[in-house]
């Protein structure tokens, strides 16, 4: 079957929740990276421990979202181990 960036198989039992996306610092990445240097930032909405949809959301001022140099170095930090464990365990 062929696959495309929209189409995978079913996910193995080992899949993450949609909420791990921000406590793996990978949504912290994503907006770092692509969002907010263009005054954007992908929420996630949550209700409890299920994250129900997203959202984009827009600088007041149109300016790039900025964080705090801690809240950088922690989501950094996540992101990083989170990128380290899928490449050691891909080995």
């Amino acid at each position: 079957m062929a696959r495309d960036a929209n189409h995978h198989p079913a996910p193995e039992p080992d899949y993450w929740r949609l909420l791990e996306l921000s406590e793996s610092g990978l949504l912290w990445l994503i907006n770092r990276t692509v969002f907010h240097p263009r005054g954007l930032a992908l929420a996630l909405y949550q209700e409890g421990d299920e994250a129900l949809g997203w959202k984009l959301l827009t600088a007041p001022s149109g300016e790039p979202f900025t964080f705090p140099e801690t809240v950088d170095n922690d989501g950094f930090r996540r992101a990083e181990a989170t990128i380290r464990a899928a490449l050691t365990k891909e080995s």
